[in-house]
């Protein structure tokens, strides 16, 4: 049976109901503590973030650079206007703590494994874009022993594969 913080996951157990938040606080701390605070009320059980570092991610000379929203020119502006600092992070997993619920944040780049690492959260969630990230999966597991959730959202039977065959044989 799996165990993530106080809640028990598995056969005869109750849904382990994830709050997605992603990154619609659109850099605002006020706004996710606002969103942790309605879910708390909701009753789910975690609350999930994404944590994106421009400069991990992008670069000013990809060829796809293209303008993004009427706010952002390019998904670099995007995720630097939307990025957390470590105090930041910190503050909203203490808040989360607060209000009973699990918190949890998908990384897209090493450096942000690192940070989730260092905050010592109680899962790794890994977005279905990054399923067949194996270079930042194997750096989740040389780092940490705790639980591994994958979404399959946005990934097609072949990277599901790839991903059970991949943590099969490495006894996950």
């Amino acid at each position: 049976m799996l165990k993530i913080e106080n809640k028990f996951l598995g056969n005869n157990k109750p849904c382990f109901v994830i709050a997605e938040v992603g990154l619609a606080h659109d850099g605002s701390v006020g706004i996710a503590k606002s969103f942790i605070d309605l879910i708390s009320d909701a009753g789910a059980d975690a609350v999930k973030f994404q944590m994106h570092i421009a400069e991990e991610e992008s670069s000013s000379k990809e060829k796809f650079r293209k303008k993004f929203s009427s706010q952002d020119s390019t998904r670099w502006d995007y995720w630097k206007r939307t990025s957390f600092t470590i105090k930041q992070w910190m503050e909203l997993k203490k808040y989360s703590e607060k209000k009973k619920l699990v918190f949890l944040c998908s990384p897209f780049s090493l450096k942000a494994v690192e940070i989730l690492n260092n905050l010592k959260i109680a899962a790794w969630k890994i977005a279905s874009g990054e399923l067949s990230n194996s270079i930042m999966i194997k750096k989740i597991l040389k780092l940490s022993k705790k639980p591994l959730i994958l979404s399959t959202g946005l990934s097609d039977e072949k990277k599901i594969n790839f991903i059970l065959k991949f943590l099969n044989k490495k006894n996950i």
